[in-house]
């Protein structure tokens, strides 16, 4: 089993949820991937979902609430649902996920894996990073992030860029349409995260204040990744 990036992060009250998508899972959990979706059945769509509790400052793995199963990863299927399923992740894949996570917490990565280079922030709360990695079709991308009351980044709404001349000029432009409003400061945090392998035994009970806006922001972001594939 491999681990292939973090898709997507949500900032809550007392945790960050990190959305990991994985590959190469084992055959018998495709093949009861494959019972549950017939032909529509989506190999890219495993994943697991790792918590930064913020009082403890530690990483950990959710798991399914259902003793029969006490999954620990998951595969969405044709109706966006989660089906869990239980695997043996081991020691060094947990730390490639937490790692890849903590880049993200420390904000030297966003989303997706793309290390960031240059960090604009805006009084309101809110700023632009622009970023890039070694992506043969997009290189380059450039987010809006929004800072919550805990001091944690929620990363939206990003864009693509081919190659690095036009997304200077279309961070510059962003910049420029900003400033127009809002006093800008230049701001690079780094901050120290201190994580372990606590664990919480139940996704649903973690989860239960945020669901319908994981819910919702997970069906945008299937339905963009459906149309881009078309």
């Amino acid at each position: 089993m491999k681990f292939k990036e973090i898709e997507t992060v949500d900032p809550c009250k007392d945790v960050v949820i990190y959305w990991a998508a994985l590959s190469d899972v084992p055959e018998a959990v495709q093949n009861r991937a494959r019972e549950i979706d017939g032909q529509e059945y989506d190999g890219e769509g495993f994943g697991l979902c790792v918590g930064y509790d913020l009082a403890k400052k530690e990483f950990f793995i959710f798991t399914d609430e259902d003793p029969a199963t006490g999954g620990n990863i998951y595969y969405v299927n044709k109706d966006g649902d989660r089906r869990w399923f239980r695997v043996e992740i081991g020691a060094e894949l947990t730390k490639q996920v937490f790692d890849a996570c903590d880049r993200i917490n420390t904000y030297v990565d966003t989303p997706q894996g793309y290390a960031i280079q240059k960090t604009v922030q805006f009084d309101r709360d809110f700023g632009l990073v622009l970023a890039k990695k070694d992506d043969p079709t997009y290189p380059f991308t450039s987010w809006m992030f929004k800072e919550t009351a805990e001091g944690r980044r929620d990363y939206v709404w990003s864009h693509c860029y081919v190659d690095e001349k036009t997304a200077e000029k279309a961070f510059a432009n962003a910049i420029a349409v900003h400033t127009e409003h809002e006093r800008t400061f230049y701001s690079r945090k780094v901050k120290v995260t201190a994580w372990g392998a606590g664990k919480k035994p139940s996704i649903r009970g973690q989860l239960a204040t945020a669901k319908e806006a994981l819910t919702e922001k997970f069906n945008t972001q299937r339905q963009q990744k459906d149309r881009g594939t078309r």
